[in-house]
């Protein structure tokens, strides 16, 4: 029944929910699946079957698309996501006139064609009853509103009494959904639908974990969280600025901090037990996020290699291992329970009346939910 969820182990051995985040990063993305397999490796089950709830932030959103909607392997995501960002970040002799006629180096046109020939139009609620199918969330930008707010793209409601913090829709097609969180500015125009301007979700949430936690915890509120994986694209070392910089400079700056990462792990550092939140992010020098040269991304997945090498990275990430195979004696950390939560461990939640299914309007009225 929609809005109401029941949660039950994907496998012998787990005690509470497993959550993966991803980062948004563009072509980095390629630094996201490769770190990925290295911290997985030789652990034999695909990603869909281990975690209960995948969130992301643009790039990060087609990955969580590719990984639950898609149940990509690793491997298999790998050689999609490769071939695929050649085709999304088409170089030619235009780009720089594209931008200034359209605000976009890319064309929207194209990335939506190739989004329709993958998802065709299948919703994101389309994906609830499939077996063993995670619940997804991925993250965009409403931009036509002041102050900026975030837009939820799920494949699961929730029942009419709860308030979840972030507005959502989980009747929009898969495509739309994917195309609205990587509606980076300057690289592709926004998703316009009526009254409503949608972006990249890296404005509010380019680390989307905290994200993720709230989704959970509203879902399964008398679940245990046993684990949180989260993933990033790479990070630069801060480097300091002399006095009297250009304002050039200066927006560059707050662009970053605004699609900053590390500064929500530190924060999650502080709240979240060692042994249940694990992040895995490499340092990288400047790396555009619209790089496709192949030497370029060769060099990414490299330092994935590099990088989960180092001693400390490797046993963190044997750690989680021992922890996804039902071998770590945690139980998880307590259950934070919400009035009028959406589901349990197996009570009775309830029930409620399944709200239906208007068709998707333009994100405020009839196409919006909660």
């Amino acid at each position: 029944m929609l809005g109401v969820h029941h949660w039950t182990p994907r496998q012998p051995g787990q005690k509470g929910l497993r959550i993966l985040s991803l980062d948004g990063g563009g072509t980095r993305g390629v630094l996201t699946i490769a770190l990925l397999r290295e911290v997985l490796k030789g652990f034999d089950k695909d990603v869909h079957e281990v975690f209960d709830v995948i969130c992301g932030t643009s790039t990060g959103g087609i990955l969580a698309m590719l990984f639950a909607s898609e149940k990509q392997s690793l491997a298999s995501a790998t050689t999609m996501y490769d071939s695929l960002i050649v085709k999304i970040f088409k170089k030619d002799l235009l780009a720089n006139a594209k931008l200034v006629l359209q605000q976009a180096q890319y064309s929207s046109t194209d990335w939506e064609a190739i989004l329709e020939d993958i998802l065709g139009d299948r919703r994101m609620i389309d994906t609830m009853t499939l077996p063993n199918n995670p619940k997804v969330v991925i993250c965009s930008t409403i931009m036509n509103v002041d102050p900026l707010e975030m837009m939820l793209w799920r494949n699961y409601g929730y029942r009419p009494e709860q308030e979840p913090p972030y507005k959502g829709d989980y009747r929009r097609k898969m495509r739309e959904c994917v195309r609205a969180t990587t509606a980076a500015p300057s690289f592709f125009t926004p998703l316009v639908d009526g009254k409503m301007m949608y972006a990249d979700g890296a404005f509010l949430a380019n680390n989307p974990t905290s994200i993720a936690l709230t989704e959970a915890k509203l879902l399964y509120p008398n679940v245990p969280i046993e684990c949180v994986l989260s993933v990033g694209t790479g990070f630069y070392v801060p480097t300091r600025k002399e006095p009297g910089m250009s304002w050039g400079t200066v927006l560059n700056q707050l662009v970053n901090s605004a699609t900053d990462t590390e500064g929500v792990d530190s924060m999650l550092k502080t709240f979240l037990p060692r042994d249940q939140y694990f992040r895995f992010n490499a340092p990288i020098q400047p790396f555009d996020i619209d790089e496709t040269r192949v030497e370029k991304l060769d060099e990414l997945k490299a330092l994935a290699k590099e990088y989960t090498q180092r001693p400390e990275i490797k046993a963190r990430a044997e750690e989680l291992r021992r922890l996804l195979r039902g071998e770590n004696s945690n139980s998880g950390w307590p259950s934070i329970g919400r009035g009028g939560g959406g589901g349990d461990d197996g009570g009775d939640g309830g029930e409620g009346n399944e709200p239906p299914l208007p068709p998707a309007g333009d994100g405020v009225s009839g196409g919006l939910i909660r």
